[in-house]
């Protein structure tokens, strides 16, 4: 069912029970290219094993909050390849808006304030960044006396703490209940704030831990940060990466994953590769695989090149839009969205609090685009 739209899903569905219905099944009155045994055998369709748990697509109601976006556009310095700043945002002319938490909050101490303007009154929805697998010297609540001179952990040290990667941050035990309540405090800040759900960097990180339960930790991780975004009505969970998860759990876990995530952001699907951007066509048979299977359990999947050369941008899109994928990337010759798909398919640490009813501005008109942009610096 792999490139099957969505809608053609449920109208197979339909059709199948109404030939069920009148004793017609499988006599060859609707040709969907797959049988109907392979469809209900396939645990990532929406006709699948977890239809129950669900109520009727793998994820049910939960994927539904990424049902009506249409173009989305990412804000941080690693996926864009050079840090973005607070114009470029409110520049965006995107429905669903990734960003780093603290490139707001540089330009407006008061993080509710910053939410404010760059939602636009809600005409858009912001989702904060936040890395739940690493921490190092420029992130949101790090300490120096953690690491002595000599780059030995000192006595301060939290437990959680583990090995310097060559970039400069620290692995942590994701799975110490430490680290995962400070994790959930920097969520209930973050929607306190007024972001409109929580984008979860690191997931892959279960992949380089040397624990026989490294998968099912970082799930229970991410169930945990599902549950505190989504006490906000309306919250949104959308992954930076980590689809591989999906293969990585059983089926008795696999759902658990689902029930988490509306979406998941995929990098470097098609062009992924050494170089900063424009890299060679190299679509990545793993990730789409994945992909594939999230986006047949309804989950939108969002995927992202860094790209400059208009003629791989435009083979991303269609690359991206023909398996369903909602595609972004850094254009040539602007930096506003990529345009949106078709509707159907084609064959970090910042806690400021809640905002004050006297305190918080109103937002203001968004500003008028530019005439001519360059693209963001890769």
């Amino acid at each position: 069912m792999i490139g099957v739209p969505n809608r053609g899903r449920v109208f197979l569905s339909l059709a199948t029970a109404v030939l069920a219905a009148a004793g017609l099944a499988g006599c060859g009155g609707v040709n969907s290219g797959t049988s109907n045994s392979s469809l209900s055998n396939d645990p990532f369709s929406s006709n699948g094993g977890y239809s129950a748990a669900y109520g009727g697509g793998a994820g049910g109601a939960v994927g539904q909050g990424l049902s009506g976006v249409t173009s989305w556009d990412i804000w941080t310095t690693s996926a864009r390849g050079g840090k973005p700043t607070f114009a470029d945002i409110v520049h965006s002319t995107a429905q669903l808006l990734i960003v780093d938490p603290a490139i707001l909050s540089e330009v407006q101490p008061k993080l509710n304030k910053a939410v404010v303007q760059v939602r636009q009154g809600g005409s858009r929805r912001l989702v904060a960044t936040i890395d739940i697998a690493s921490i190092g010297p420029g992130s949101p609540g790090w300490k120096s006396e953690w690491v002595a001179k000599d780059g030995s952990f000192s006595p301060q040290a939290p437990g959680w703490l583990t090995a310097k990667a060559s970039d400069g941050s620290y692995a942590v035990k994701y799975w110490d209940p430490a680290w995962q309540a400070l994790v959930l405090d920097r969520v209930r800040a973050l929607m306190s704030a007024g972001f409109d759900g929580i984008a979860p960097e690191g997931l892959d990180g279960y992949m380089s831990a040397d624990r026989p339960t490294a998968s099912v930790d970082m799930t229970d991780l991410l169930v945990k940060i599902s549950q505190e975004a989504r006490k906000t009505p309306n919250a949104v969970v959308v992954p930076l990466g980590g689809a591989s998860l999906v293969d990585a759990l059983d089926d008795k876990k696999r759902p658990d994953l689902l029930s988490s995530i509306d979406g998941i952001v995929g990098v470097g699907v098609f062009y992924g590769g050494p170089k900063p951007a424009d890299n060679d066509l190299n679509p990545r048979a793993d990730l789409i695989a994945d992909l594939d299977k999230l986006d047949r359990a309804d989950k939108k999947v969002l995927a992202f090149e860094r790209l400059t050369d208009a003629g791989k941008v435009t083979d991303f899109q269609a690359r991206a839009r023909s398996r369903g994928y909602l595609p972004d990337a850094v254009p040539a010759l602007t930096g506003t969205a990529v345009p949106a798909a078709p509707a159907s398919k084609p064959a970090s640490w910042i806690g400021p609090p809640a905002p004050d009813s006297d305190d918080a501005p109103q937002a203001p008109a968004a500003p008028a685009l530019p005439s001519s942009t360059t693209a963001i610096p890769v």
